[in-house]
């Protein structure tokens, strides 16, 4: 188990979980936007693919996509060939604590 975001980390010595989940969320996000960044760069050339401790790779996968729209009706409509899932999905939200 990884530690808790707190104390040092956040300047708080205890955090509600859910606080700590909504920091997460935040900090991932972050995260996520400058390595789009970061891929956008090396993909147009601008910056070096190695440094001294890592190297990039660029590789072009490619995959075969079904066009579910081109199928007849009797396939999409036929029970037998689908099948349910289901996921929990967890969320967090913000409260307005009137302030």
């Amino acid at each position: 188990m990884l530690p808790r975001l707190s104390g040092r980390h956040t300047g708080e010595d205890t955090m509600h979980p859910a606080d700590e989940f909504a920091l997460l969320r935040a900090r991932l996000r972050i995260l996520r936007l400058r390595e789009e960044e970061m891929r956008e760069m090396f993909l147009a050339g601008q910056v070096r693919l190695r440094s001294n401790a890592h190297e990039v790779s660029i590789k072009m996968q490619h995959r075969r996509l079904l066009r579910h729209a081109a199928l007849p009706s009797s396939i999409l409509h036929d029970p037998v060939l689908w099948r349910e899932t289901s996921v929990s999905m967890v969320s967090v939200a913000r409260l307005d604590c009137g302030a």
